[in-house]
């Protein structure tokens, strides 16, 4: 069962720095592992079969870096700011650190959820029951008549006193036999909605494990803080030479170094748009993800 190392390096355009022959577009590289076996099998290993991750910041110290527009040649970009910390990753992992190979259809099968109800149809109850009254008495209490008869009389059939069959009816007499009870649906829901909310019902407990959390959840817990991703390398900043006002463009990250070859690196190129005083990552023409503003916030409405 060999290794299998997938590694991304998606380009962050951050700008223009510099005026005349000094000037620069400066961009950050987000760089992403995915460790797994060829074998599919999600049985965890350790870090240390991935002698780029044992320590990165010790392999980033090798990278070189180009960046390239629109798919042509590579243009050497630099690194800048501080280099990062090695025995910084030392704190947080190492060789017998933990890494399950990833599995799209874990999740859904390992979520326990002991009670639940209907929400749907407890809402169109709740909704039938207030537009009734609000229609038949818009002024006056409804009489009891109209309370057993409407549509509260799923619920309320169950405070009623039950009617029991004659033991020796027509049916038996005929040779049939009694019709067994029907469920009450709607009262069943009603029962589930109060037992999902009662408090301290152990039914509707989940006592959660200490998680065991592997590289990958770690790195992405990492996420939250930029600071620590470019102490750590997971995150580099780069600047290189202005390409010129290309308008509509992409770009995209080169890196290289000595044990590439080894790794699955696919081409992931950036929407962007580069100008003289500009170079910023652009939506989709159609139907754009980002919000106009320029702060570049997912559009939820």
């Amino acid at each position: 069962m060999a290794k299998k190392q997938t590694m991304t390096f998606t380009a962050l355009p951050n700008g223009v720095v510099g005026t005349g022959a000094d000037k620069k577009v400066r961009l950050s590289v987000y760089i992403a592992p995915r460790l797994s076996n060829d074998a599919g099998s999600t049985d965890k290993m350790d870090l240390s079969a991935f002698g780029d991750w044992v320590n990165w910041p010790d392999t980033a110290k090798d990278i070189s870096y180009k960046v390239s527009f629109n798919g042509g040649a590579g243009v050497t970009a630099t690194p800048i700011g501080d280099p990062p910390i090695a025995s910084l990753w030392g704190m947080l992992f190492g060789g017998t650190t933990k890494l399950v190979p990833h599995a799209f259809d874990q999740a859904l099968t390992q979520t326990k959820i002991p009670l639940t109800y209907p929400v749907k149809d407890i809402h169109d109850k709740i909704q039938e029951i207030y537009t009734h009254f609000a229609t038949h008495n818009p002024e006056n209490f409804p009489t009891v008549g109209e309370i057993l008869g409407g549509p509260l009389k799923d619920l309320t059939d169950g405070f009623l006193p039950t009617k029991k069959p004659v033991p020796n009816g027509p049916a038996l007499a005929q040779g049939g036999m009694l019709a067994a009870p029907l469920v009450n649906v709607t009262q069943d829901n009603f029962k589930k909605v109060e037992a999902f909310h009662a408090p301290f019902n152990p039914d509707n407990r989940i006592t959660p494990a200490p998680p065991d959390i592997d590289f990958h959840q770690m790195l992405s817990a990492l996420g939250r803080y930029p600071f620590l991703m470019r102490l750590l390398g997971i995150v580099r900043d780069l600047e290189a030479a202005h390409p010129g006002a290309l308008g509509n463009a992409t770009v995209q990250v080169i890196a290289e170094w000595p044990t590439k070859a080894s790794s699955l690196v696919p081409v992931v190129t950036t929407n962007c748009v580069v100008s003289d005083a500009a170079f910023y990552a652009r939506p989709r023409a159609s139907s754009p993800d980002l919000s106009s503003d320029g702060l570049g916030m997912l559009k939820f409405a």
